[in-house]
C-alpha cells in the first residue's frame, strides 16, 4: 500500500498538448458525485533520471470499490475485453456469449456472470411499462445518467454513450443489490478523436447517440422514456447552469497552469513544444494536421451551445439538483452547509430540501478511510474531539444517492 492505494496508473498524456484534459474532466466527475477514479499529477523519475511531467489515475480495484461502496465482495466488470466492441449492455442470452466483450475483474474462480446477464436482459428485454422499475430494480440509473451528462458536456466521446463502446466498469454492489456505474479513461475529453471539426463538436446535441442508437440500448431506451428523459436534460442543464461555465472552470485551468507550468517546460520527453502548450489552454491550435480544441474556448463554445439548445427544449436556469429517479417526490438540492470550516471541537451541519429525509454524513481521511458515519438532521452538530488535526472529505447521502461532498479542516 503507498497513501492507501495499491494501484495507479501513469499515463504521459500522450495526446494533449495541455497537460489537462483528462485531469479536467475526473475533478469535474469527483466534484459532481460521479464515480470515476481520482487524478493527480506526477514527476516520473526513472533511476534518478526525470522522465517528464504525467498524471497518475487511481485505477478501479477492490480498495476504489471499498471507498466508494463500502463494499468489494461482489461482481466487478470492465465494459471491454481486447479488441471486441460488444460491451453494449445488449441482452445476448447464454452466458458465455459475454465473455469476449467484457472482463470480470473479481472473484474471477466463481465466474458467476448472471447478475451481468439479467441486467442486459432487464435494459432489452422489458416492455415500455416495464422497462423503467425493471431497470431501477437492478441498477443505480442515477450513477449512469450524472456519467452521460459529463460524456457529452465534455465531449469524450470514448465512452458508452458515443463512438466506442467501451471504457467504463459496472459494479454489482452488494449492500445496495445493484450495479453502479464507473467512469474510466477519459483521455479523449474536450473533443479529442472525434471526426468532425472543432465547431461541429462543440456543438454537438445534448440529445445525441452515435449511430446506430439502438446499440446503445441504455442510452436509447432511456430518452425513449419520459422520465428518465427528463431526468437526464435536468441533470445536464444543472451541470450546464451552475458548473460547466468559464466562469467556473478557467479559474480552475488558470490554477492548474501555473501548478504544472514549469514541469511541463522542463519535461524532455514530451510529444509538443512549449508554445503548444501555452496556446491550447487558450485557443485552438493544429500539431501535425491534428486539431485541437482550446480548453478556455472549447468551455466557453460548448456551454453556450448547451445552454441555447437546452432552452429551446424548455429547460433553463436549473438549480443545483439530485433528483432521484427512485423519488417520485423529487428531492432537490437547495442548500448544503457545514461550518466553522476549519472546526476544532465540533461543527454543524446545515441543509433545506424540498421534502423530509434522513441524511448519512460520512466523514474520510486523505487516504480514503472512514473516520465516522452519522444519520442526522439539519442543524446537527458533529463532535470531533477525537479526531486528529488535518485534512478531512465528506460525503452526504439519501437513499444511496450523494448528494453533496466536500472538504473539511480540522484544527
Amino acid at each position: 500500500d503507498y497513501n492507501g492505494l495499491k494501484n495507479i496508473n501513469l499515463n504521459n498524456l500522450y495526446q494533449d498538448p495541455s497537460f489537462m484534459r483528462e485531469k479536467m474532466f475526473l475533478d469535474f466527475c469527483q466534484q459532481k458525485a460521479i464515480y470515476a477514479p481520482r487524478a493527480n499529477y506526477t514527476r516520473l523519475y526513472i533511476n534518478g533520471n526525470y522522465w517528464g511531467l504525467y498524471i497518475m489515475v487511481e485505477r478501479i480495484t477492490k480498495t476504489f470499490l471499498k471507498d466508494r461502496f463500502g463494499d468489494n465482495d461482489d461482481n466487478l466488470w470492465k465494459g471491454d475485453n481486447g479488441t471486441s466492441a460488444c460491451a453494449n449492455l445488449k441482452y445476448y442470452g447464454t452466458m458465455s456469449s459475454y465473455y469476449n466483450c467484457y472482463e470480470l475483474k473479481t472473484n474471477e474462480p466463481a465466474n458467476d456472470w448472471s447478475k451481468l446477464v439479467n441486467l442486459t436482459y432487464q435494459i432489452n428485454m422489458t416492455t415500455n411499462a416495464q422497462f423503467r422499475d425493471s431497470v431501477e430494480a437492478v441498477m443505480n440509473t442515477n450513477s449512469f445518467i450524472r456519467a452521460w451528462a459529463g460524456y457529452n458536456l465534455f465531449v469524450d466521446f470514448d465512452s458508452y454513450p458515443y463512438r466506442f463502446i467501451h471504457n467504463y466498469y459496472i459494479y454489482h454492489d452488494s449492500i445496495t443489490n445493484k450495479f453502479q456505474w464507473i467512469v474510466w479513461d477519459v483521455s479523449t475529453a474536450f473533443g479529442m478523436d472525434v471526426p468532425m471539426t472543432i465547431p461541429q463538436i462543440e456543438n454537438i446535441s445534448v440529445l445525441y447517440i452515435t449511430p446506430n442508437a439502438t446499440d446503445r440500448p441504455l442510452c436509447n431506451r432511456m430518452l425513449a422514456d419520459s422520465i428518465y428523459k427528463d431526468t437526464y436534460l435536468q441533470t445536464i442543464c444543472s451541470f450546464a447552469n451552475n458548473d460547466f461555465l468559464s466562469t467556473v472552470l478557467n479559474p480552475k485551468i488558470d490554477s492548474i497552469y501555473n501548478l504544472i507550468k514549469n514541469d511541463v517546460y522542463a519535461d524532455p520527453l514530451k510529444m509538443y513544444s512549449n508554445q503548444n502548450f501555452d496556446d491550447n489552454i487558450n485557443i485552438d491550435i493544429n500539431v501535425s494536421g491534428i486539431d485541437y480544441a482550446g480548453l478556455k474556448s472549447f468551455i466557453s463554445n460548448r456551454s453556450a451551445s448547451v445552454l441555447t439548445e437546452l432552452n429551446t427544449l424548455g429547460y433553463t436556469n436549473c438549480p443545483a439538483i439530485w433528483t432521484g429517479v427512485t423519488d417520485q417526490n423529487n428531492l432537490t438540492k437547495t442548500d448544503f452547509n457545514i461550518y466553522p470550516n476549519p472546526a476544532s471541537e465540533a461543527f454543524t451541519v446545515s441543509y433545506n430540501f424540498d421534502i423530509t429525509a434522513q441524511v448519512i454524513f460520512s466523514l474520510y481521511d486523505v487516504f480514503g478511510r472512514k473516520v465516522s458515519e452519522h444519520k442526522i438532521n439539519s442543524g446537527q452538530s458533529i463532535g470531533i474531539q477525537n479526531v486528529n488535526s488535518g485534512i478531512y472529505f465528506y460525503k452526504a447521502t439519501i437513499e444511496e444517492e450523494i448528494i453533496s461532498t466536500g472538504k473539511l479542516i480540522v484544527q
